[in-house]
């Protein structure tokens, strides 16, 4: 056996060197396993902190992404709202014309059918006493539609007059037309010169009073 002396108290063999070389190699082995157990986990401790800051993103971006979605979807319903309160509101004011122009047609109707009962000379008194009122001439020309001048004679022209007389106080001079009777139904009061006229027709009547038969068409056809 070779004996290496190291100093006078110690004397070392080959065979121990041996040993304490494992041993040395051996404690290398497990710091370097420490080591690299500890850089791992480091080395994961990071992966896992990126990953959850990266998932983290990834929801917020998605979360933003259907918020976004949902302001959005919000605004197209919104707008979709408006779009069909807009038609629904149209077709209910079309609908109402069409029940307000169907409904004139009625009075039209009505009125016209009026001109060969008895009560219809009283309508025209009241016609020819508007539009004497209107005109405001001392003499006037009174011309209506042939079924309507049928019924006009000087006993319902003295009768206007005088009806005329007790409500303004004013005497007007009254004579039917000679000029070619009128197409629609109604009555046109003219000046003795002609330059001035004043029209109490059926259709001229409806126009003058729109509002107010809007008024009652909307109140007791459509309760509003």
């Amino acid at each position: 056996m070779m004996l290496l002396v190291l100093n006078s108290n110690k004397i070392i063999t080959m065979e121990d060197n041996q040993i304490n070389d494992n041993d040395l190699i051996a404690g290398i082995e497990k710091s370097a396993h420490a080591e690299a157990d500890m850089i791992i986990n480091e080395a994961e401790k990071v992966v896992n902190e990126r990953r959850a800051a990266a998932e983290s993103q990834v929801a917020n971006i998605l979360k933003g992404a259907q918020q976004k979605s949902q302001v959005q979807a919000d605004k197209i319903k919104k707008n979709m709202d408006s779009v069909i309160a807009t038609e629904t509101r149209r077709n209910s004011l079309k609908v109402h014309e069409q029940i307000i122009n169907i409904t004139l047609d009625k009075v039209r109707e009505k009125l016209e059918s009026f001109i060969e009962t008895s009560d219809y000379r009283q309508i025209l008194i009241g016609w020819i006493v508007e539009a004497a009122i209107g005109l405001n001439e001392p003499e006037v020309e009174v011309n209506a539609s042939a079924r309507e001048m049928a019924v006009i004679d000087d006993n319902l022209l003295g009768e206007t007059e005088e009806k005329l007389y007790e409500i303004t106080g004013l005497r007007v001079k009254m004579k039917k037309s000679n000029n070619d009777p009128l197409h629609a139904q109604g009555v046109v009061l003219k000046s003795k010169s002609g330059r001035t006229a004043f029209s109490n027709q059926v259709s001229t009547r409806i126009l003058r009073y729109q509002s107010e038969i809007r008024k009652i068409i909307y109140k007791e056809l459509f309760n509003e």
